[in-house]
């Protein structure tokens, strides 16, 4: 009778004991990728920054580095990934491709021959495996003939990979910008007007209330040049600000009892200053006008002339310039004495101007160039 217990042990042993004999020399590896390849580049017509548009006609040349040399027996393969879910992405033989179409430079050499050639017209993402190429450790490169490559008609990040024997590597293909992030924001439109008083410390009376607001210039002194901060005058602060591209213009017109003029009713009036668009310092003559300060990044309208000093007609009942900026222009927080714009209303008058309350109203318009 067989004793198979017996016999499977022997068999154990044999099997143990045969490996133990058995050199280690003889014992069979995968082989293993030594290194990555380096330098890999995808350059050509139709790719800017290993990106292209969608449905392009590309000439391709990869350059790449390896870490361990080929000879011609040896195999390097290049393969096109396409992003994964995205259909009808990667790159599409336009024509066939052969052989012939790949010319090797740099570190490689030889005459390429490429698996399956032709690969026939309309293949995507077609699989090179080329032998033929020596190949050192240089910078090397394999450019592809012209009208044989396109990318496809949809947006999506193509992995390119390049494998020999010995080393691996890939790069990144965008296609469609399908690597890029556009990022929008918006800035709103600023644009404002506040009458402020002379120390920006607030809105001119009567504040946060309703308009007109109130500049009053007092009980007038005959025969006496306007002085700030009261005699003859009164005062208050244009803020205003804007994040126009074009700038501002800060406009105004006027209107009273008599067309515009300081007036007690339609005859009766305290005439313009005599400078005209000079102004006038109203040292001697009779009249009635403003005078206004320019912060830097302002201009002042061709009707206020050059002479901050002096006042000008502010009595125009259509709309006329007073002041301009060529871009966006803001002060700081209140108080800011320094970019608002200071108006002084004077008047200078004879013994005889006749007596009552004379009013006039100035309404200031804004705008900007966006």
């Amino acid at each position: 009778m067989i004793c198979y217990k017996s016999l499977t042990k022997v068999f154990i042993v044999f099997v143990l004991l045969s490996l133990l004999v058995i050199p280690s020399n003889t014992i069979f590896f995968e082989k293993i990728k030594a290194a990555g390849i380096t330098n890999i580049t995808w350059t050509g017509t139709g790719i800017t920054s290993n990106a292209s548009a969608v449905s392009t006609a590309i000439t391709p040349t990869l350059g790449f580095t390896l870490s361990t040399a080929i000879t011609a027996s040896d195999a390097i393969t290049i393969t096109f990934i396409p992003q994964s879910g995205v259909p009808n992405n990667g790159v599409i033989l336009t024509a066939n491709l052969t052989s012939s179409d790949i010319t090797p430079g740099g570190g490689c050499s030889g005459t390429p021959v490429l698996a399956g050639s032709p690969i026939p017209s309309g293949t995507q993402n077609p699989t090179l495996t080329i032998t033929g190429l020596t190949c050192n450790t240089s910078a090397s490169t394999l450019a592809i003939a012209a009208s044989r490559f396109s990318t496809n008609s949809n947006a999506g990040n193509v992995t390119i990979t390049i494998t020999t024997p010995y080393d691996e590597g890939a790069i990144m293909y965008y296609i469609g910008s399908s690597n890029q992030v556009n990022i929008y924001a918006s800035v709103a439109p600023v644009l404002t007007l506040a009458i402020r008083n002379a120390t920006d410390t607030g809105d001119l009376n009567p504040g946060a209330g309703s308009g007109p607001r109130i500049c009053n210039m007092g009980v007038l002194q005959p025969n006496t040049t306007p002085t700030s901060p009261s005699t003859n005058v009164c005062e208050y602060r244009l803020r205003f600000s804007t994040n126009a591209s074009g700038g501002l213009i800060l406009s105004y017109s006027s209107s009273s009892a008599a067309g515009g003029l300081l007036a007690k009713n339609a005859t009766v009036t305290i005439p313009n200053q005599v400078g005209g668009s000079s102004g006038d310092p109203l040292t001697s003559n009779n009249g009635y006008g403003i005078r206004i300060s320019t912060p830097a990044g302002l201009t002042r309208g061709a009707s206020f002339g050059t002479v901050v000093t002096n006042f000008y007609t502010i009595t125009n009942n259509t709309s006329t310039v007073m002041i301009t900026s060529s871009g966006p222009f803001a002060p700081n927080p209140s108080p800011d004495t320094t970019n608002t714009v200071l108006a002084t209303h004077g008047a200078r008058i004879g013994i005889a101007q006749e007596s009552g309350n004379y009013t006039h109203t100035v309404t200031y318009t804004i705008s900007g160039t966006f």
